[in-house]
């Protein structure tokens, strides 16, 4: 049984049952699941940011046209966390809108970027770390007995053997 993708609606690009992603009890195309989580995440953050129950009309035309632009909706976010959450810029000069996500979008994925690259160094970093630590363990439990003495097999020889 094919079913249609609730975010495409695509009646020439009908998926098979099986292979729908289900989400809020709709299916869609696998990239079309993770495209529809995105948006949903920038329409949270939009409200978290806003006071906002919904984005409003405003916003999802913004939205629109700035997908169009070749921005995603995970971009979109970002900037928005960037510019209000990390730069702690006011919403008062935002008159309720996204505008602003052009003019900060690619700071912030160069911002975002920087931080993925250092928490990878950090992370590489603390397992040098760790796995030399293990290295100092294993050498210091390696140690020699403790002895009375030397413990050496001496064999008496008479003198006639030893050569000189």
């Amino acid at each position: 049984m094919q079913v249609k993708c609730s975010y495409c609606n695509s009646d020439t690009n009908k998926i098979e049952k099986t292979e729908a992603i289900r989400i809020d009890n709709k299916n869609f195309h696998p990239n079309c699941a993770q495209k529809y989580l995105d948006r949903k995440e920038l329409n949270t953050t939009i409200c978290e940011i806003f006071g906002f129950k919904a984005p409003g009309p405003r916003n999802n035309a913004y939205i629109k046209k700035f997908e169009g632009e070749g921005m995603t909706f995970r971009g979109m976010t970002k900037a928005l966390e960037y510019f209000y959450k990390v730069q702690k810029n006011s919403i008062e000069k935002a008159n309720n809108g996204i505008g602003i996500i052009p003019w900060v979008y690619e700071e912030a994925q160069k911002y975002y970027e920087k931080r993925e690259k250092m928490e990878k160094d950090m992370k590489e970093a603390i397992e040098y770390s760790k796995n030399k630590e293990e290295v100092e363990e294993k050498t210091r439990k390696v140690q020699m007995p403790k002895t009375n003495g030397p413990r050496v097999n001496v064999k008496t020889y008479d003198e006639s053997e030893i050569q000189w």
